[in-house]
């Protein structure tokens, strides 16, 4: 038994039927989703030719043709269109091809032109054109070609071809042996002042014009040259030597000039002086191939460029200021107010554990701000048979390990006998210190007896 909803109306309450029953209702009913096979459809081969009988249009060259079941294809033969066709297929109407046309690849002769040699002068009279010089013409079934001759361009023609046009006109042509009369005037000559002019007949004569008491003359088969000699109208030779009119020129050398005179020449030269160890607080000079110029550098001797700049200094290191005034200045500035500063100190203690101090790193410290080493402190826990000497190295933190000292000379030391020891004025330590710089203790000389020491840098916190 089942209970059935699905087809029971809206008010009608749900019941129990059998099985058989519902069976028997949906035999008549299409599952969803169900599918077709091509061979389910049973009326395919009757409804298919009539549906595309409707939708196949004819053509010039193909019609179509529905029976029942059936849909033919036929093509279309024009009569005397030279195509036959039959239940082999189409084929060609051979009787009728000699007025269809001519078998591929045949040859024609120019006897085979019937009207050649009547239409060839019209055609080729529509080829040919004139030019400048050449015009045609047909007339009948001839094509006459003739020369153009230009009206007074000194050609003609006749029977026997092109000729000159001879003859005195404007347009005609001279002949190669004719002879002219008189051209021109008769020539004339203009006088110069450095030239004379003469005319005999067709001669033409010129002669130079030279002023009297000028420094020239007419040397006979040679031409015009120079009046050499000791007159007042004539010219010195160039290698003539004449005595010394004056009294021979001395030199005398200054504190920054040294003069000197070729004497056959004529010629005074002079070279500067330079002193090349210039007393101190001077600066030398020296001589370029375009004058005098002044070294530049950075040493005592020389003067700075007028663009130099100077480091900032520090107060280990010597910049703008002195190490020493740099110091001076930060004292200063602390104790005027220009910052806060608070005094504070780096322990480390560098262990034996028990068993006498050895040399090596023995301690580090990481530096949580600023400041500036000012001295230092060092107790031992026995009294040393020998010097202990503690360096202080420095790096950045992510440079470790330290590598580079910043102890200077002043490295905190215990002498042997004694132990404590301080340094309260450093002068030649790197104290500037900033936060994230790892210190290092490192002990290069230890003595006997002593197991533990204290190391206290006094440092301005700023």
């Amino acid at each position: 038994m089942t209970k059935v909803t699905a087809s029971e109306a809206a008010t009608a309450p749900g019941d129990y039927v059998r099985l058989q029953e519902v069976t028997f209702l949906l035999s008549g009913v299409s599952r969803i989703g169900h599918l077709h096979n091509l061979t389910d459809i049973d009326d395919l081969d009757i409804a298919l030719p009539a549906t595309l009988a409707s939708m196949l249009q004819d053509t010039g060259g193909i019609y179509w043709t529905a029976g029942i079941g059936q849909l033919s294809a036929f093509v279309r033969v024009k009569a005397g269109g030279g195509i036959l066709q039959d239940g082999s297929g189409l084929s060609l109407n051979m009787p009728l091809l000699s007025g269809v046309f001519a078998v591929w690849g045949h040859t024609h002769f120019l006897s085979d032109i019937v009207d050649f040699a009547a239409q060839l002068p019209g055609a080729m009279a529509g080829v040919l054109t004139n030019s400048n010089t050449v015009q045609w013409t047909l007339a009948g079934g001839d094509i006459t070609a003739a020369v153009i001759v230009k009206a007074g361009g000194g050609l003609l023609e006749d029977g026997s071809g092109l000729y000159c046009d001879f003859g005195s006109g404007i347009n005609q042509v001279a002949r190669g042996n004719h002879s002219h009369a008189q051209l021109h005037n008769p020539v004339t000559v203009n006088p110069s002042q450095t030239i004379t002019v003469t005319l005999v007949d067709q001669t033409l004569g010129l002669e130079v014009t030279l002023a009297p008491s000028a420094g020239l003359k007419v040397i006979p088969t040679s031409g015009v040259g120079v009046d050499f000699g000791p007159g007042h109208n004539q010219v010195m030779r160039g290698d003539y030597v004449a005595p010394n009119d004056h009294v021979p020129v001395t030199v005398v050398n200054t504190n920054t000039l040294a003069l000197s005179i070729n004497g056959a020449g004529q010629v005074l030269s002079g070279v500067p002086i330079l002193d090349p160890s210039p007393p101190g607080g001077n600066a030398r000079l020296a001589a370029g191939p375009n004058g005098l110029m002044v070294p530049l550098g950075t040493t005592a001797g020389t003067a700075a460029e007028g663009n130099h700049v100077h480091v900032a200094a520090t107060e280990a290191t010597d910049g703008f200021l002195s190490a020493a005034d740099k110091l001076r200045l930060d004292t200063l500035w602390g104790a005027s107010g220009g910052a806060t500063i608070v005094k504070e100190g780096i322990r480390v203690t560098l262990e034996g554990y028990g068993n006498p101090l050895t040399t090596g790193v023995k301690g580090h410290f990481v530096m949580p701000y600023s400041g500036v080493v000012r001295g230092w402190d060092i107790i031992a826990d026995q009294t040393p048979n020998a010097q202990i000497v503690v360096d202080v190295l420095k790096a950045p933190f992510g440079s470790f390990p330290p590598s580079v000292s910043i102890a200077g000379s002043e490295k905190p030391t215990l002498n042997s006998g004694v132990q404590a020891a301080q340094d309260l004025s450093l002068s030649t330590w790197s104290a500037n210190l900033v936060p994230n710089d790892v210190l290092a203790f490192n002990i290069t000389s230890a003595g006997l007896w002593a197991t533990r020491v204290m190391v206290n840098l006094r440092v301005d916190r700023i």
